[in-house]
This record gives structure tokens, sequence and C-alpha cells, in this order.
């Protein structure tokens, strides 16, 4: 399985053609789905209502033209081997705000994509902008930043952002989950990523490959799809965040026969400082 860097780099080279976004498998508390790399995000009726989107942008990056619906920053964080390898000024839209309960309290979800500022076109297939996410918390009267990651990977395609959702890991516990997909040249591969917040930072929590298919005969003519995953939560004895649940199914290589074998397998992951550790069988 190729890195996610590294796979950006691959289809630099040549590009194939791009994967529709899977459907994410939880209980989504709100769902954005990616556009077109222009495309505006509409304004969620899960909004508090005296939240702002703008003044949010603002306190999170300094600053917002309100004609353009974006933020500016410089990013210093390097990701190799994508458009982001060295630091430059970057141009940032939010594509999914939504309020959830979390903690006791009402909060506000936000992810972002940023592309290079001075770009004139970004809109290529390994066009992967830079995500980021925040979450907001009221402050008195005012909502203000609890936890945020403006830089946390690349991720997308065409200009744009994967899909994209805010999930309930918890009783009372919010989480962003990506899942972001690519094909190239018959080979597909796809992933879900969990983002949950942790001492004033947004932090990974789990990833992992939950497609790949390769264009290899079954025997019948027909193409073999490789593995798949299904990322579920379920009650554990953690109070905040649920134990998470990964099935596996497909076919996968034998390391002792070199043929193709069917696999079905449950893997079991609990939350520990921050991020999901598997659970020893």
């Amino acid at each position: 399985m190729l890195s996610r860097t590294a796979f950006i780099a691959a289809i630099v080279m040549l590009c194939g053609v791009a994967a529709l976004p899977r459907e994410r498998g939880g209980a989504a508390i709100f769902l954005q789905s990616t556009g077109a790399p222009a495309a505006k995000a509409a304004p969620s009726p899960s909004l508090p209502a005296d939240f702002s989107l703008p003044e949010a942008m603002k306190a999170l990056y300094g600053n917002y033209d309100p004609a353009k619906k974006t933020s500016t920053f410089r990013l210093t964080k390097k990701f190799p081997h994508t458009f982001f390898d060295k630091p430059g000024k970057v141009e940032v839209h939010e594509f999914l705000a939504a309020g959830a309960m979390d903690s006791g309290a009402m909060k506000v979800f936000v992810l972002t994509y940023a592309v290079p500022a001075a770009a004139p076109e970004f809109t290529c297939h390994a066009c992967a902008p830079v995500i980021g996410a925040a979450i907001f918390a009221k402050k008195g009267d005012a909502w203000a930043v609890e936890s945020a990651e403006k830089a946390y990977d690349v991720l997308g395609n065409w200009g744009g952002p994967p899909q994209a959702s805010v999930v309930r890991a918890g009783t009372d516990r919010g989480a962003f989950e990506l899942t972001p997909g690519n094909t190239n040249q018959g080979e597909t591969e796809a992933s879900t990523v969990i983002l949950v917040p942790w001492k004033g930072e947004i932090r990974e929590a789990f990833s992992v490959e939950t497609e790949s298919t390769e264009p290899s005969d079954c025997g019948d003519g027909n193409q073999c799809a490789d593995k798949t995953g299904e990322v579920s939560f379920a009650r554990g004895a953690n109070p905040d965040y649920d134990d998470l649940v990964l099935t596996i199914s497909g076919t996968e290589t034998s390391a002792k026969t070199g043929k193709d074998v069917k696999v079905q397998r449950v893997q079991k992951w609990k939350f520990s400082d921050g991020k999901y550790v598997r659970v020893a069988r």
C-alpha cells in the first residue's frame, strides 16, 4: 500500500481517473460531500444561530476576505512529494461546518482545505489540497478556537478535499471522519481517517485503508476486488471514546502460495492517549 504522499507523487507522473468517494459507515452527525474546487459549501442548518463562519475563519487564520469567502496564511509545514513541499502562502476555503454536542456542550466542528495562493489553476488529478481542522467552543458570549490543526495533511484530488463528516465517536464525543480515495491505471485505493480533539490540537487518532482493488483476473474473466474495510464504533470500557471495529473482507495474495485467497476478519481498537490502538486477540 502506498502512503498518501507517495500515491500523490505517483499520479503526478501518470494520472488516471478519480474514484467516486466511498459511502461512510457509522453515525454521521453531519455529512459534507466534496465538490468541484470552485464550489462553495452551503451554510449548515446545524450551526448555532450566533455562530459566524467569517468570524471563525478570522479567529483561526487572522484574516478573512468576505468577497472571496477565503482566508490566507503562510504554510510553514512541508509535505514532501506534493505541491506543498516548501513553505508558501495558501488560500483557505471552509468545506464543512457543523454544530454538535461534545463534552456536555455545543461545539462547532470546521474543516478547511488550502490551495497555493499564487497558482492560477489547481485542478489536476494530483492537485490535493492541505486539510485543516478546528473545533470552536463558547467562551462567555463569544465563540473561540478550542482545538485546531491548520495543516493536518494533503488529501483529495482535482483541487478539492475528500468526502468528510462529523461522527459520533462516543456518547458525548464528536470526531471528524475523512474518506479520501483515488483510482489510477485501474487500481483503486480508499481510506478512512478519524481526527479527534486532544490537548488543544486536532490529532489523527486512526487511519486505515478501506478499499484496494487491482485489475487482476479472478479466473472467470472478471476483475478481482482486493480487500475492503468497514469502520464502525461500539461501546467499550473508555467512558469518553467508543471502541472502533474494523471489519476486513475480500481477497488478498497469500504469502505462501502467491495466489488470491478469500479473507474475513474483525479487528477491535480502543482509544488510548489521543489515538486508537489495536486490541490483542
